[in-house]
């Protein structure tokens, strides 16, 4: 990996280079941060002009980084992006853990000390700091230090990765202006226009994070303020004038939140590893969950996690917790809408495509740290490498994994011709089998759920190769082909739902027989 005190080299460049000409809100942010105290200027309004292609952009702050004249990344010195063993020091995102302890349960441990283990399980997710807050069963509110070793009836529990609002004003747990607290994942990326509308209606804000503007759209429309949110979270909150724990998860499930309720009482986390710390919680293997796995390759599609005792809370999902009875109730908050079919021409069709996309990009780039792009070759990627660069300004910065012997998976020269029209700023990662086989142990722990490919591994390595450039936020085409038909079953499926229904039947039969043949494979290898 890149030295520590090369990385420290590199941020230092970032504060110090040409910080006058661009004054878009994002570099204008980065150099308030960055900068030394006698070379700061103040931040522009929100919704200043668009960036210039100035060298602290977060897409374009990349160019100092240390890479080789061919433009492989250096991981370990005298090697070209070989990986190396790496989990303490790749952050993905932030991590947060709640708990309600029952009052009356028997033999419960010390439930401060089971918040901060199962808080600290997720250091990897969150290094720029950790907070605590917990309610103890004398009424007292603890906060940070104060959470030892006391039994709380509710505990809070955050490890922080620094994305907007740099300061520690942004530090969670959060304490709202209606004294409702909130430990939160992810970013609202209509934070902007909510905190606009919020502060007519005469809230005063105290940061500039969206997760202020959480608390205050829970104050002024309450639960149902998720239906008001275009982000990725994951989130709880305890409101004590409700008395009611309320945890959510976004739309389509972007951002991971798991629980677990035993007869001690229930607790969320952003990973299944923090919930193996609360009593009554074991690691046993749901049969019924292995088989869907093994048949069709199913992880995620229910509730039901392959542990008996770990459920996941759905995308688009509330939960409600009565802190007095333990009564729990999930309430779905939205589904994809049933929209009619438009009839466009495919001049418009494209250009309102593009115009989402570009938006959505947009959106998405409201960060205070740098912002690198995954860049496979591939349509779905492309297309968000063109959009970042038309939404920007200026180049933007690509990571891409190459394969030089097998020319059959290797797309690296679509992407490089990708890179090349935008001006792209290309990087290359090279994965290997010894990379798969050292990295075995770090990614099952950190996935903890099964996984259906070897294209996680390269995904892994791709992030690697960016978190040791010290690049937290990372644009990536995954999921694209959802969209745009990548799978072959896709065109299966349409020709499948054309046939007749006794020859539809008899597809779905033999589809059946086969899914349960690959099975029984797959049970006989074990």
């Amino acid at each position: 990996m890149v030295p520590r005190r090369e990385v420290s080299r590199v941020d230092r460049e970032w504060g110090r280079s040409e910080l006058g000409p661009c004054r878009c809100i994002r570099c204008a942010t980065l150099i308030r941060q960055l900068s030394p105290p006698s070379r700061r200027c103040a931040a522009p309004p929100l919704d200043s002009d668009p960036c210039h292609g100035h060298t602290t952009c977060p897409l374009a702050r990349l160019r100092d980084v240390p890479r080789r004249r061919d433009g492989w990344i250096n991981l370990v010195p005298g090697r070209a992006a070989r990986l190396d063993p790496w989990p303490r020091s790749v952050t993905i995102v932030c991590g947060i853990v709640a708990l309600w302890a029952r009052r009356d349960a028997p033999d419960t441990p010390s439930t401060a000390r089971l918040l901060r283990r199962a808080t600290e399980r997720l250091a990897h997710r969150g290094p720029d700091g950790e907070g605590y807050v917990g309610w103890s069963v004398d009424g007292r509110l603890r906060c940070g230090a104060e959470v030892t070793d006391q039994h709380l009836w509710l505990g809070l529990g955050h490890r922080r990765l620094k994305i907007l609002d740099l300061s520690d004003a942004g530090r969670q747990p959060m304490q709202g202006l209606a004294q409702r607290w909130i430990t939160f994942n992810g970013e609202i990326y209509n934070y902007r226009e909510l905190r606009r509308e919020l502060a007519s209606s005469g809230y005063a804000f105290r940061t500039g994070t969206d997760t202020e503007v959480i608390l205050a759209a829970y104050d002024a429309w309450g639960p149902e303020c998720v239906r008001r949110f275009n982000g990725m979270w994951a989130f709880v909150l305890y409101d004590p004038e409700r008395r009611r724990v309320i945890a959510s998860r976004d739309r389509l499930g972007v951002k991971p939140l798991y629980y677990a309720a035993t007869a001690h009482g229930i607790m969320f986390a952003s990973e299944v590893g923090p919930l193996l710390e609360w009593p009554g919680v074991r690691p046993t293997i749901a049969m019924s969950r292995l088989g869907r796995y093994l048949v069709d390759r199913h992880i995620d599609d229910a509730a039901e996690t392959i542990y008996r005792d770990i459920r996941e809370l759905r995308g688009g999902h509330t939960l409600e917790l009565d802190v007095e009875t333990g009564a729990m109730r999930i309430a779905r908050y939205w589904e994809l809408p049933e929209e009619p079919d438009l009839e466009l021409e495919d001049e418009t069709a494209l250009e309102r495509f593009s115009e989402l996309i570009e938006d959505a990009v947009r959106l998405r780039l409201h960060a205070d740290v740098p912002v690198a792009i995954t860049l496979s070759g591939g349509i779905d990627s492309s297309v968000v490498t063109v959009a970042a660069s038309r939404v920007t300004g200026c180049s933007v910065n690509t990571f891409t994994s190459r394969f030089p012997g097998d020319p059959a998976v290797d797309e690296s020269r679509y992407a490089a011709q990708v890179a090349a029209t935008r001006g792209a700023e290309a990087h290359y990662v090279r994965p290997s089998t010894d990379g798969v086989i050292s990295e075995e142990v770090a990614l099952t722990l950190h996935q903890a759920l099964p996984f259906t490919s070897l294209s996680l591994y390269v995904h892994w390595a791709i992030l690697a190769a960016i978190r040791a450039q010290g690049v937290p936020v990372v644009l990536s085409g995954q999921g694209g082909d959802e969209m745009f038909l990548g799978y072959d079953r896709y065109h299966a499926s349409a020709l499948l739902h054309a046939l007749p229904n006794p020859a539809r039947a008899a597809a779905g039969l033999w589809r059946g027989a086969h899914a349960s043949g690959r099975g029984v494979l797959r049970l006989a290898t074990m």
